[in-house]
């Protein structure tokens, strides 16, 4: 399976998920750039978490 260079990390996940695959190789046109991995987006996910409480510090009009 694979994926244009600017979808969302969400929508590849997605997929994955929904075609119960561990990977997509990431497209730049006709070229491969890359390859997303389910141990990617589990990476992605602690970073996130662990981002959560700074990000709930930021003022609300940053979000506007």
């Amino acid at each position: 399976k694979s994926v244009e260079l600017k979808t969302d990390v969400r929508r590849i996940a997605a997929l994955m998920v929904s075609d119960k695959i561990s990977a997509a190789v990431v497209m730049d046109g006709e070229v491969a750039v890359g390859i997303v991995t389910t141990e990617d987006l589990l990476k992605l996910l602690l970073v996130t978490e662990a981002a959560r409480p700074a990000l709930a510090a930021l003022p609300a009009e940053v979000w506007l």
